[in-house]
């Protein structure tokens, strides 16, 4: 019988990275990085009594919406800047960049900060990048962080393997 009280710490949010396939010199400390959802189509079946609810056979993926940390030299807000720009203007694509999509993994981290999921994204493409925003009037040093929207094929689960 499982031990239905073998592990009572509850998950906590509290770190990720992403990185890209394509972009192997950065990555990207997530702010706020949700799981997406997936949906499975259903179909009715018709009875002279009731409709059943039949399961589809397709799977839906809720798209990806990230927030990171952008790094000091801005590296990392480049890279999708210069991926989202030459796909949107292709007779200006350098011939050293041949990117449309790619593939990305996610690491969550637990509480005690040791890995424990790896999330691959299939076939990636980015379609929002948010702003950046920059003050004069804040007194303190302010990390700045961009809101990125990817769009993919699927994603892979993998449970990592704890650590004591």
């Amino acid at each position: 019988m499982t031990d239905l009280f073998n592990n009572l710490n509850k998950l906590s949010a509290n770190r990720a990275i992403l990185i890209f396939r394509d972009f192997p010199q950065v990555t990207f400390t997530l702010q706020r990085f949700p799981l997406p959802g997936i949906s499975l189509g259903t179909a009715n079946q018709s009875s002279p009594f009731f409709d059943k609810p039949v399961y589809g056979d397709k799977l839906y993926y809720d798209d990806l919406f990230l927030e990171f940390a952008v790094s000091e030299d801005m590296q990392n807000w480049y890279e999708i800047f210069k991926w989202m720009y030459y796909i949107g203007n292709p007779i200006e694509k350098p011939d050293e960049l041949p990117l449309t999509y790619t593939n990305a993994t996610m690491i969550l981290y637990s509480s005690h900060n040791n890995p424990i999921l790896k999330v691959e994204f299939t076939d990636c493409v980015p379609t929002h990048l948010g702003e950046l925003d920059f003050s004069e009037t804040t007194s303190m040093t302010q990390e700045i962080y961009c809101s990125l929207m990817l769009k993919y094929q699927r994603y892979d689960v993998e449970f990592l393997p704890q650590t004591v």
